[in-house]
Parts: structure tokens; sequence; C-alpha cells
């Protein structure tokens, strides 16, 4: 299933599998990631950069309950899909009520989807991020692609994140361009190429902010 943008060549899905490609970039190689370098943690505050079909804020939901591991979860979406269009996506295997829920949450408002999962919804873009929103554990970095919204992947929206974020943390992208893996870097990240999703890209990036990293403004 592959739903378009109306009026550009923009689609949310994978020819390789939605579900296995976001579950590899964003739940292998960025929660749990993080989960293994800080099994302690009471908490794990996640930032998507775009809610978009909903499917890494299921699949987070879904592995929160699972792991039993408390996830807070702030995600932008300045354009939300309207129900026609959400609902028209069947992603076969998560659950279709938990789908449900996080699509007719409430926006602007922390919303307990279950035991392990809140979930805050704000309809902004990423230059619009609010203040309070800060140390992020974990951002999920899905934002069109570069040839599609080259403004969405230049070293000052890389430095905002980075100065959003705890030390520690991790940012995963799917892209793995050399111009933003340089744009990451200009920011403080250190940089990691990791080997993509099975049968998809062959590449995919995870950038760290390091104790020691920089935090330019």
């Amino acid at each position: 299933m592959s739903l378009r943008i109306k009026g550009t060549d923009i689609t949310y899905h994978s020819q390789y599998g939605a579900i296995a490609e976001s579950r590899h970039i964003y739940i292998n190689a960025g929660l749990e990631y993080i989960r293994q370098q800080e099994p302690h943690k009471k908490e794990i505050l996640v930032l998507e950069t775009g809610f978009g079909s909903g499917l890494n804020a299921l699949l987070t939901a879904d592995y929160a309950a699972m792991q039993q591991v408390p996830v807070r979860y702030i995600t932008l979406e300045p354009f939300p899909l309207s129900p026609d269009l959400w609902q028209a996506l069947r992603y076969e295997g998560p659950d279709p009520e938990l789908f449900r829920l996080l699509h007719e949450a409430d926006w602007e408002q922390d919303i307990i989807i279950h035991e392990y999962f809140v979930l805050h919804k704000l309809r902004l873009g990423i230059r619009q991020l609010p203040p309070d929103v800060h140390a992020a554990d974990v951002v999920y970095y899905d934002a069109f692609a570069p040839g599609d919204q080259p403004e969405l992947w230049t070293p000052d929206i890389f430095t905002l994140l980075f100065n959003r974020m705890a030390t520690g943390s991790a940012l995963t992208t799917y892209c793995a361009k050399g111009e933003v893996r340089r744009s990451m870097q200009a920011a403080g990240f250190r940089v990691q190429r990791l080997e993509g999703p099975p049968g998809g890209k062959r590449e995919i990036l995870r950038a760290l902010k390091a104790p020691t990293g920089p935090s330019p403004e």
C-alpha cells in the first residue's frame, strides 16, 4: 500500500516493506540502542520529526509495551493526515486499535496510550520546536528526502536538534547521503554509517551526541 501526497511524488510507503524498514532504522538502531546503553533509565524521551503515517509511533508503542520500557513520545507534524488518508493505510501485523488511538489522540497535550507510552503530538515544524522540548534520548529523523525538502537536511537544523538532545543520545535516519553526514558532523554529531535494512537501503546513519562533543549555537 502506498499513499501519495497530492501534487507531489512523495509517498508514505517503502517498496522494501515499511514495517521492517522503520523497525530497523528507528527501533533497533535508535530506541533499542539507547536502551542497551542506559538499561536503568527510568524513561526514554523520543522526539520524532514527522508523525506522518504514525508507523514509527505505532512500532514504538508496541515495543514499549512488550519490553515494559516507559517511553514519552513527542512528535511533530505541521500537516496531519486526514482520517480518510490514515484509515486507508493497512499495516499488517501491528495492532489496528493501537494505530487508531495514536491518530485520534488529541494534539498539544500528553495522552496516555498505555502504561508504558505517553504520546504528545504537536502541529509544528522542526524550526518551531518549543523550548521546553529538550534532553531527548532518541531522535527519529524521518523527514521527507533531501530531494523533496532540502531545507530540512542542513547544518542549522541538525544544530537545533543537537542542542535539544541529551548527552549520550542518538539520532537515526534512513538517509545516508554524504552531504547529510557532513551536515550532522558540522552540528557536532559523531556519525556512524550502519548497515541498512535487509533488502533495502545499503546504509543508514546514526548520529551520536557524545559526552565530549561540541554544542555549536
